[in-house]
């Protein structure tokens, strides 16, 4: 009779998941059993709903398993942004604070 004992849980390669929709890096992620943290943040350049950032970074050596957290930043879409109040002023002056 043969024994054999276990190291322990099995490295992967953390995937790349940056651009990814939310839905798809979840699912990307489930594959190595990653516990997924999802934070929010506005970007103007990545779409709502997509991945801003990861941590670990994609290409990252990690243990499998749910103990091994990858933090998610999923964009909420455009920053907003505030517009001056320009009430009273003259053309120049308010074209100017609003292209500021």
């Amino acid at each position: 009779m043969d024994l054999v004992i276990s190291s322990g849980p099995c490295d992967a390669v953390v995937p790349d998941v940056v651009g990814l929709t939310l839905e798809a890096a979840q699912a990307a992620l489930s594959g190595y059993s990653f516990s997924v943290n999802v934070s929010e943040s506005c970007s103007d350049t990545v779409p709502a709903g997509s991945v801003i950032s990861q941590s670990p970074a994609g290409g990252t050596p990690a243990t499998q398993g749910p103990g091994t957290v990858v933090n998610l930043a999923v964009s909420t879409g455009p920053c907003p942004v505030t517009v001056p109040d320009v009430t009273g002023q003259t053309e120049s002056a308010a074209t100017a604070a609003i292209t500021g």
